[in-house]
């Protein structure tokens, strides 16, 4: 989970920017799995006060 600071309206903007390796050799279904996984670690392990915030601006998420 990334936190993003504008600095001209110093407002936070909340994403969630899920990252899948290609060398990895995994099938489709299987890597988005594990991506699937992932998120819902980094979500456990995130800050109460950063969990609330990302979902208050609408659990924005990018899969690269």
């Amino acid at each position: 989970m990334y936190r993003i600071m504008h600095t001209h309206t110093r407002q936070s903007e909340y994403k969630q920017c899920i990252v899948i390796r290609a060398d990895l050799r995994l099938s489709r279904g299987k890597a988005v799995v594990q991506a699937a996984h992932a998120s819902l670690l980094s979500y456990d392990r995130a800050p109460v006060r950063d969990r609330k915030n990302w979902k208050d601006q609408g659990q924005k998420k990018v899969a690269l």
